[in-house]
């Protein structure tokens, strides 16, 4: 059970973070083309 909550919480923070970056990367891009 322990195991089961350590891999989601993992899987839930990787996500989060993918999400994270791909916001900024998309905000880096549109204030690069739209300066």
């Amino acid at each position: 059970m322990i195991l089961d909550k350590n891999i989601l919480l993992l899987v839930f923070v990787l996500v989060l973070y993918l999400i994270v970056c791909g916001v900024i990367l998309d905000f880096a891009l549109y204030y690069r083309y739209h300066s």
